[in-house]
C-alpha cells in the first residue's frame, strides 16, 4: 500500500470520528 493512500485512510477515519457521534461506531 503506498504511504499517501495510507495517509489519506487516517485522515478520512479522523475526520468520520469527529462528524459521527460516537454511538454510531461500531
Amino acid at each position: 500500500m503506498e504511504p499517501d493512500l495510507q495517509a489519506t485512510n487516517g485522515v478520512v477515519h479522523i475526520v468520520d470520528r469527529i462528524l459521527l457521534p460516537p454511538n454510531t461506531k461500531l
